[in-house]
């Protein structure tokens, strides 16, 4: 079993998590669309009002069923609703790299290697932390920190590791049912982990599906199901709480993206949501693969998420990075696995500016929308004035698009060369 957090490494998580924040407060301006509610926040905001009126929360579906972050904004910031979304949602953002660092904790002992997706996960632009200080008005940031919270019940539950913190297994259980219940009223995406929890009773192995037979279904163990079960319960209580208006059909809004996007656009917004670093896991494909197979429940989530980018909304970059707690672990299985090759100063020196441009950590968010034109690419557009929309593969300018990706295909191919074939490896580390 591994061990906790360090203190030096929860001190060095808050440090950065303060810096970032700092930093984000002093230069980046928030956007100014709907008098700064963005897009999808208009209806967010419209709830938050409904519960502040007293009156059943009305907006487009799926939004309004979101409705934990807005009620909480309504409870505590009734009178200055849109400071509300921006202080709730920073607040969580900034506990994701904490609850970060006790995921990663799990699996690994380098203080190094636990730190490096804490770096990842606050630098990057689009990241719940940094995005709050610019678009504030969203559920994103509870519903991630739930979403990894009910990770981590995942792994102790179905790993029998109660061991790691001073509670039993009966408790981890009830936390992690209660906690899913919960979830789902921030984020229908909440209940991903009991769905993967509820494939246990009927002993499906993902990668050995030969195997699975539909006798299985005669042995159910129900008890694997309750988790799924309140999740279920308490989505149909979000929408009963609600009127929606419009119509709303996630079989056809499912349809309608996969008919829309394209397995290369897909593998562009891969890249653009975590940087060049996701390259070691391409380069490495094997060793993620041995590691999955280890971690099944990890693997399901991960297919999971994939597919939710593909099919389940716009914003594909922001979607694909719900599967950071997933990806992180591969990068860091894969820097052990193959400690020789990166340990390289040509491929560390490449691989760091890359995603230095990628995570935009010197430059701002541009403000939505703008009369900004549209600006040579470097990966990511080099400028704070540009099109917003740009920075997406679904909604940005096709010629940007198809720049940026062709910049990061050619940055994969000398990376990958240089990973497999030069040799310079002047620096030593430790796991």
């Amino acid at each position: 079993m591994r061990n906790t957090p360090k203190i030096i490494e929860l001190i060095i998580t808050i440090l950065i998590i303060v810096i970032v924040n700092l930093f984000s407060y002093l230069f980046q301006s928030p956007i100014t669309n709907n008098d700064g509610k963005g897009m999808d926040g208009v209806e967010y905001y419209k709830v938050a009002e409904d519960f502040v009126n007293n009156k059943t929360p009305e907006a487009k579906a799926p939004f309004v069923y979101r409705i934990g972050t807005p009620y909480l904004v309504s409870v505590f910031f009734e009178n200055d609703l849109l400071n509300g979304f921006k202080t709730i949602n920073i607040i969580a953002g900034s506990f994701i790299p904490i609850m970060l660092l006790f995921w990663i904790s799990l699996f690994y002992n380098s203080s190094f290697l636990r730190i490096l997706p804490v770096v990842l996960f606050s630098l990057t632009w689009h990241s719940p932390l940094r995005l709050s200080w610019y678009y504030p008005v969203h559920s994103d940031p509870i519903a991630v920190l739930i979403l990894l919270k009910l990770l981590f019940l995942l792994y102790l539950v179905s790993k029998d590791e109660s061991k790691y913190i001073i509670f039993n297994q009966n408790l981890l259980q009830i936390s992690f049912i209660l906690l899913t219940f919960i979830g789902v009223f921030f984020r229908e995406i909440c209940v991903i982990p009991a769905f993967i929890f509820s494939l246990k009773a009927i002993n499906f192995d993902i990668t050995n599906l030969k195997s699975f037979k539909f006798d299985n279904f005669k042995r159910i163990q129900y008890i694997y199901l309750i988790p799924l079960i309140f999740g279920i319960f308490g989505i149909i209580i979000t929408h009963i709480l609600v009127n929606p208006i419009g119509s709303y059909s996630f079989l056809g809004a499912l349809g309608l993206w996969i008919y829309q996007k394209s397995i290369v656009m897909n593998f562009h917004a891969l890249i653009i949501a975590f940087g060049p670093i996701i390259y070691i896991i391409f380069f490495t494909y094997l060793d993620a693969w041995n590691f999955l197979k280890k971690e099944k429940d990890l693997l399901v989530f991960l297919i999971i998420i994939l597919f939710l980018s593909f099919a389940g909304g716009s914003d594909t970059e922001r979607i694909i990075y719900w599967s950071f707690p997933i990806v992180y672990l591969l990068i860091i299985n894969s820097i052990i696995k193959n400690k020789e090759k990166v340990v390289n100063i040509l491929f560390l020196s490449i691989i760091t500016l890359g995603q230095i441009i990628n995570m935009r950590i010197f430059l701002t968010t541009p403000d939505y929308p703008n009369n900004y034109s549209s600006v040579l690419p470097i990966l990511t557009p080099i400028a704070n004035k540009f099109p917003f929309l740009d920075l997406f593969t679904m909604h940005g300018y096709w010629k940007v698009n198809v720049l940026s990706f062709f910049e990061y295909i050619i940055l994969m191919i000398i990376a990958y060369f240089i990973f497999n074939y030069i040799k310079i490896n002047n620096i030593n580390t430790t796991n």
